[in-house]
């Protein structure tokens, strides 16, 4: 059996699909209750890019 090593480092993520139409990214990253610099890190976004119904992006979270 192949098993690959995970980064301790590397947050786990959730999938989340954009309900709002036009919602900054930041303004998103607080109601999900997200690290807006990670959010944007891993999808390639800037904090006051708007993002429209249907997006779909990995949401990072904490380790428990």
């Amino acid at each position: 059996i192949n098993q690959m090593a995970v980064d301790p480092q590397m947050p786990p993520f959730e999938a989340y699909q954009v309900v709002q139409d036009a919602v900054e990214v930041r303004v998103l990253a607080a109601s999900l209750g997200a690290d807006e610099q990670l959010l944007c890190r891993y999808n390639n976004l800037r904090p006051e890019q708007l993002l429209t119904q249907r997006h779909w992006l990995i949401v990072p979270r904490t380790r428990k």
